[in-house]
């Protein structure tokens, strides 16, 4: 069964048994909500037309090639705290690093079974 909407004139091919009474229906292209109204439908003989919402942009974006847009003001001052974050969190884990390497011997010696870690990297 063919319906309008009634906001834009938009066409839809819906089957009948989706048309309860008093079912409202959300037009994809305008995002109306609207009660259906029946249209005759066209010959048997002629191809039925669906009208397809349009695709989302990103639907049209092919992979590997990506849109880019510049930053908001207010997404690059969220991202600062951010990427602080990021290098903090780095600089925590190459300073434990390398305290592990300058202090393995008190470490080996308090703590026993690290003997077998550092010796498998090289360091015992």
């Amino acid at each position: 069964m063919r319906i309008v909407c009634p906001g834009c004139k938009a066409t839809y091919e819906v089957p009948p048994a989706l048309l309860t009474s008093g079912r409202k229906l959300r037009c994809a292209k305008c995002a109306n909500d609207f009660q259906p109204d029946p249209v005759a439908s066209p010959p048997e003989a002629a191809p039925r037309l669906t009208r397809q919402p349009e695709p989302s942009p990103q639907a049209l974006v092919r992979p590997g090639q990506e849109q880019t847009r510049p930053l908001s003001r207010q997404q690059r001052t969220l991202a600062r705290p951010v990427a602080a974050g990021w290098a903090a969190s780095l600089v925590v884990l190459v300073g434990l690093g390398w305290a592990s390497l300058a202090w393995r011997m008190p470490i080996m010696h308090a703590w026993p079974p690290s003997t077998r870690l550092y010796a498998a990297l090289g360091y015992a």
